[in-house]
């Protein structure tokens, strides 16, 4: 059974906007907390961070990289759904070389200048996230107001 192209874009954007969501509560109000942690408790809480927000955004972020995997190639990989997808990479070569490894120095301890990197550091993932879901909703207008309706397709050929 074929997912239609149309299905596959617009779960696409439905999961990126999800994700700009995320993404922003975690920027302005999760990753600064760290600093309020108290450093008794640190340690546990960054082992509880990673286990619980893995289970909440492994699987929206596995679900964007098969749906704009998805897109990118019903479109010949041509256009703003093939940005998206570089976007995506993008964002996952962020997260496993850059976000990762500052979360796993985090294990050994409560340490300021890391919890600031973190932040500065995933200010880069907000703004590809957002960014790739406006482009996406771009995308979304341009499809709609391009592609004539079945009304006015059936009023043309009367």
């Amino acid at each position: 059974m074929a997912i239609s192209r149309d299905l596959v874009f617009h779960l696409h954007l439905i999961v990126s906007w999800t994700l700009v969501g995320l993404i922003w509560t975690i920027q302005i109000v999760h990753y600064p907390a760290f600093a309020f942690i108290d450093p008794e408790v640190f340690t546990e809480f960054q082992a509880f961070h990673m286990r619980s927000i893995t289970c909440v955004v492994m699987p929206l972020m596995l679900a964007e990289l098969a749906l704009s995997f998805l897109d990118a190639r019903s479109r010949s990989f041509k256009g703003i759904p093939l940005v998206a997808f570089g976007i995506v990479v993008c964002i996952w070569l962020s997260t496993f070389f850059w976000q990762m490894p500052i979360h796993q120095h985090l294990l050994r301890g409560k340490d300021l200048e890391k919890i600031g990197d973190l932040v500065g550091s995933n200010t880069l993932r907000t703004a590809l996230w957002s960014m790739k879901a406006i482009l996406l909703s771009v995308f979304a207008i341009q499809i709609h107001t391009q592609t004539p309706s079945v009304e006015s397709t059936a009023l043309q050929s009367n």
